[in-house]
């Protein structure tokens, strides 16, 4: 693996590593601040709606 070689994976941290969007964004969203999401007019994402 790439990030593994150039001891990047060490600085990112493997908890901020996902195989894809799909399993990405509902991870993230639990760290993100929930009253600075509710007060997103952009919703770039489609799993910003339900916010």
């Amino acid at each position: 693996m790439f990030l593994k070689r150039g001891g990047y994976l060490d600085m990112i941290g493997r908890e901020n590593i996902f195989l894809s969007k799909k399993h990405a964004i509902p991870a993230i969203k639990k760290r993100l601040d929930k009253d600075r999401c509710a007060a997103c007019q952009i919703r770039i994402f489609g799993e910003c709606q339900d916010s």
